[in-house]
């Protein structure tokens, strides 16, 4: 099976962008898509010189560091007008750890790419002023409209609290181990090895490569993906 890893953050308005294309390509192409998360660190990104959980105001270290961290926005809030998803701007820095961890919950159940659907839905359109990613009985909500049984869902809190932290650091090095410089990130097989791309604009390498190999579903399939891909649904 072909498989493609898509690196996440729940918390990174481009992360959003790419989920709906990615999985596409279960749609088109015989093969796997795995949602996994990658904590994204606002101080390593250049969004503010840090990150105060009692006080989650960006802090721009300089007027070249805030133009970078609007552009961010800008640029995300452009691309979800053209695909016709809503996409607001939060009003602080967002805390997102367990919100992650979240998705490696419902990966261990097959539920992560309709969790991040719920997740996003409730979140980027209104900027996140509605939804509170670091309640735990939220994120649960959203793991029961995916589709996870009440057994699956309470299992998660006392994820979070063991295994969950740990895990979420391995995916980050796992994804870093490929080249991850920033989400989302894309693993894929490629002329008989594996590599890691930064941004969803490799999602047409991916389906060429595929599109090689003969892994069309229909015969009506094309490689090419317009970086103005268009949510009809």
């Amino acid at each position: 099976m072909f498989e493609v890893d898509v690196y996440v953050d729940i918390k990174s308005p481009h992360s959003y962008l790419v989920v709906k294309p990615a999985m596409q390509l279960e749609t088109d192409y015989d093969c796997q898509v795995n949602f996994k998360p990658y904590d994204l660190s606002y101080v390593d990104i250049n969004v503010s010189t840090d990150h105060d959980r009692g006080n989650p105001i960006r802090r721009p270290r300089n007027a070249a560091q805030d133009r970078r961290a609007r552009m961010y926005y800008t640029v995300a809030r452009i691309y979800a007008d053209a695909m016709n998803i809503g996409l607001r701007g939060p009003k602080i820095l967002l805390s997102a750890e367990k919100a992650n961890m979240g998705i490696a919950w419902a990966l261990k159940h097959n539920c992560a790419a309709n969790y991040l659907l719920e997740m996003y839905g409730a979140g980027w359109p209104n900027g996140w002023r509605e939804y509170d990613m670091t309640n735990v009985i939220s994120l649960q909500n959203s793991m029961r409209l995916a589709g996870m049984s009440d057994q699956e869902i309470g299992g998660f809190e006392d994820y979070l609290n063991t295994t969950g932290p740990s895990e979420l650091q391995q995916y980050k090095l796992d994804a870093e181990e490929s080249g991850a410089v920033g989400v989302p990130h894309i693993v894929f097989p490629y002329k008989k090895k594996s590599i890691g791309l930064f941004g969803r604009e490799h999602l047409g390498l991916v389906r060429h490569t595929m599109n090689e190999l003969g892994l069309e579903k229909h015969s009506d399939v094309e490689w090419p993906i317009s970086h103005y891909w268009f949510d009809n649904q």
